[in-house]
């Protein structure tokens, strides 16, 4: 389990098609189980992304850019600095929304999206207990996030099932309530 000492802002999973996304909590919302209670995990996740070089550019979403008025270049720049590198290196990445129930909204779409099966075997293994029923490609909004126990196609015991007892392995299954195609072409961050 994560130490409630540490604060843990960004976390990934990976969608149907198997792309990767980021997602930034800002301290506002819960971690899923399948993060929560794997701190190694999340460490080796963080810290792969936050070095892995890849330059494949970005955009952001044309709803982002709509919905999120900025008061200077300046301001923008920095909001947009964590979103806009790990774009770059090929995750699609989501912030925290600042309403009540809230969820994620999509910030930035990489131009070469990271696919799970260029990774590495030990960091797909990591990002396979988060899983998105989605796709990030189009997901504008994840309006609400729900837990699922997952292990395999086994059937769980019924404690399981109820959650009184922690299984071998669990996944976090996340819906989608807003969905966009448009791309808009926007100028990278100085």
């Amino acid at each position: 389990m994560l130490d409630s000492t540490r604060r843990f802002d960004d976390w990934f999973a990976v969608d149907d098609n198997g792309d990767v996304g980021h997602f930034v909590t800002a301290g506002l919302r819960r971690l899923p189980t399948s993060v929560r209670i794997d701190a190694e995990g999340l460490e080796e996740l963080v810290g792969y992304f936050e070095t892995f070089l890849r330059n494949g550019g970005f955009t952001l979403r044309p709803e982002f850019e709509e919905s999120r008025p900025f008061e200077s270049p300046a301001e923008r720049a920095r909001y947009l600095k964590s979103f806009a590198a790990m774009a770059a290196r090929g995750l699609y990445s989501y912030d925290a929304e600042l309403k009540v129930p809230g969820g994620y909204r999509g910030v930035t779409i990489p131009r070469q999206p990271l696919k799970l099966s260029d990774l590495p075997a030990n960091i797909r293994d990591r990002l396979t207990r988060t899983r998105a029923s989605i796709s990030f490609s189009i997901a504008a909004r994840v309006i609400r996030i729900f837990e699922s126990i997952w292990k395999s196609s086994c059937e769980l015991p019924r404690e399981e099932q109820f959650g009184l007892r922690q299984p071998a392995l669990q996944s976090s299954i996340m819906t989608v309530a807003v969905k966009s195609t448009r791309v808009s072409a926007t100028p990278p961050i100085p």
